[in-house]
């Protein structure tokens, strides 16, 4: 879990260095959304099984697939409205 036990400006920090790599690599972790801000690709896996591979912003667009997989994103964009309301 590469984001595990990180405070916000050290997963940004990874985030940075990672995504400046000119290589592929296997980021395998629960903390979609450092994923989606950098990935050209996502995989879901769900009981051991890849039920879904594309561009992370056509996979967040996929409600059912969100719901399914336990990734609901609407779920983050809630709480973020519940914190900062639009005035």
């Amino acid at each position: 879990e590469p984001f595990s036990n990180l405070d916000p400006s050290m997963v940004h920090e990874l985030m940075k260095k990672l995504s400046s790599m000119d290589a592929s690599l296997l980021i395998v972790s629960q903390s979609i959304l450092p994923l989606i801000a950098i990935c050209d690709r996502v995989a879901i896996l769900k009981d051991g099984t890849i039920i879904a591979i594309d561009h992370p912003r056509e996979l967040a667009l996929n409600d059912k697939l969100m719901q399914s997989s336990g990734l609901d994103l609407g779920y983050y964009c809630k709480i973020c409205r519940d914190l900062y309301p639009c005035e």
